[in-house]
């Protein structure tokens, strides 16, 4: 393949694009016609190529090249930026009327489903418009597209924006908050909470002693206050820090879980759940620093369960099975979190031996009103029962979910009608109580 094309798809590749892009600046610089630079990256792309397969996924990437290649005009680019994502150089822009007619033929026609390997599929997409203007180079043209298709991202994807300054400001934000989260986690000011999950038993409508806790990390700032981790973990993710403060949650929960365990003989099978980001699966020497924590702590391998998303594995879908298939040789166990997909895109994580499914709390919150949710946790828990997979659902707040997802078959059940996160103090004394009710963690 010649220099400057992608082997996949045949087209330019990011570093062709950016000269392209900068020679249309210069162009512009010197009285030629003004450019824009749409970049188009796939909303489900992940999700998608794993219940496809990697084959069938690759032939995804080509359709989805081919619809766009479609609505290319003579003297514009069309290149491959990243995985997931494309990028248009419009050359010659006669108006801005013209350019936002474009970008909603290439939504539309991504909208439009194909035929993959023998499934009907619509991939979806969200682009980025951007004009040059006060870009003075190529890097800094599609970097205000990109900012623009992360905007497009936020407010729910399948759909274009188009970049303004303000993106500027919502970045320089962005960094800003990272370098505080830095300070926070060399301060030590971040701490955890415990959310239980329960074994769904007993009378309808009720649910059994805890059986695990899943560590939740938190981070209250001086001046923001209580910072959602939706908003911080994100951050944390794109600049390296997600690293040290998985490395932080993952000790902190494995001692706390340690310390439970030897309060009484009965919580010796008290579990702690910890999540994995993409990143986190990516790092060299993660499971080295697992056998680490378990060694240092005395906490059992089995009692240790490490929770990731679909998103995570498909980041670097060889990766991180090959990740997650060593990290459950030391006898850990592996959660499928956040679960929405069919029981067929569940069976294809076999290739992950994951241990649990939590079942995705949007599902969980119509349980009990819409049988398309109910037919879709049925499916879930069945496929999960052939495999030997345990089942947890999350999201739980009403008696009528907790007894619809008992009669389903589901193992566990977790949310705020058992109460909201706790802090270790909290799980300390919630345990005290069940000890002296009687209670023991179930097996």
């Amino acid at each position: 393949m010649p220099d400057g094309i992608d082997a996949q798809t045949g087209l330019p590749d990011a570093r062709a694009f950016r000269t392209a892009v900068q020679a249309a600046v210069d162009g512009a610089g010197r009285g030629g016609p003004r450019p824009a630079v749409m970049v188009v990256d796939l909303d489900r792309l992940g999700p998608l190529r794993l219940s496809l397969g990697p084959a069938a996924g690759d032939e995804l990437l080509g359709a989805v090249a081919g619809r766009l290649a479609a609505t290319v005009r003579r003297p514009d680019l069309l290149a491959r930026l990243r995985p997931g994502a494309f990028a248009l150089l419009l050359r010659e822009t006669p108006s801005p009327r013209e350019a936002i007619r474009h970008a909603d033929e290439v939504v539309d026609v991504l909208r439009r489903p194909l035929v993959i390997g023998g499934a009907v599929v619509a991939p979806r997409a969200s682009a980025g418009l951007a004009f040059a203007g006060s870009a003075t180079d190529a890097v800094g043209l599609i970097g205000e597209a990109e900012l623009a298709v992360a905007r497009a991202k936020v407010d729910g994807g399948d759909r274009w924006s188009a970049f303004e300054p303000a993106l500027h400001a919502v970045a320089a934000a962005r960094d800003g908050l990272a370098r505080e989260l830095d300070q926070a986690i060399d301060a030590g000011a971040l701490t955890l909470e415990f959310q239980p999950e329960r074994r769904i038993a007993g009378a309808l409508g009720q649910a059994g002693t805890i059986r695990s806790v899943e560590a939740l990390v938190r981070w209250r700032h001086p001046a923001r206050g209580l910072v959602r981790p939706a908003d911080f973990l994100p951050v944390a993710e794109q600049t390296g820090s997600i690293d040290r403060i998985g490395a932080w949650v993952l000790r902190e929960a494995a001692a706390h879980a340690r310390s439970w365990q030897l309060t009484d003989p009965g919580y010796a099978r008290l579990s702690v759940g910890v999540n994995l980001s993409a990143r986190e699966i990516g790092r060299p020497g993660l499971v080295a620093e697992v056998v680490s924590v378990l060694a240092a702590t005395g906490l059992a391998p089995a009692t240790l369960t490490l929770e990731v998303t679909i998103a995570a594995i498909t980041h670097d879908p060889r990766h991180a099975v090959a990740t997650l298939a060593a990290l459950r040789a030391t006898g850990v166990r592996i959660a499928l979190d956040d679960f929405a997909g069919d029981a067929n895109t569940l069976g294809t994580e076999r290739r992950a031996t994951v241990d649990v499914v939590k079942i995705d709390p949007n599902l969980v919150a119509a349980v009990a009103s819409d049988r398309g949710s109910e037919r879709a946790i049925r499916a879930i828990v069945q496929v999960a029962r052939d495999r030997g997979i345990e089942t947890v659902a999350e999201g739980v707040e009403t008696r009528e979910q907790l007894a619809a997802l008992r009669e389903l078959g589901c193992d566990l059940a977790q949310g705020y009608l058992f109460g909201k996160p706790l802090g270790a103090s909290g799980i300390s004394a919630v345990l005290r109580a069940e000890r002296r009710r009687g209670d023991r963690v179930s097996a």
